[in-house]
């Protein structure tokens, strides 16, 4: 999905690699592990360093372009749908 509204210039961004259809196995590889850590170490710095919530945004919410917290990409493809 594609976000409208500059959304993807806004923000701070995440990016985990893997495919949609990825079964548990394959997200539990030695290299999807491996991410999945790096990936938690950098958000607790994150979440430190720019004062983020540590709460999970509703579409509602991200569409508000105040409120902290975390989002994925669906979410703010939902809250800006590209025109």
């Amino acid at each position: 999905m594609v976000c409208g509204a500059g959304a993807n210039s806004d923000g701070i961004h995440l990016e985990l690699v893997g495919y949609p259809d990825q079964s548990s196995a394959q997200w539990l590889d030695a290299f999807s592990r491996s991410m999945l850590v790096e990936a938690g170490t950098t958000i607790r710095e994150w979440v430190g360093k720019y004062d983020i919530p540590r709460q999970w945004l509703t579409v509602a919410q991200v569409a508000d372009g105040k409120t902290k917290g975390f989002c994925t990409h669906h979410d703010v493809s939902r809250a800006f749908p590209a025109v």
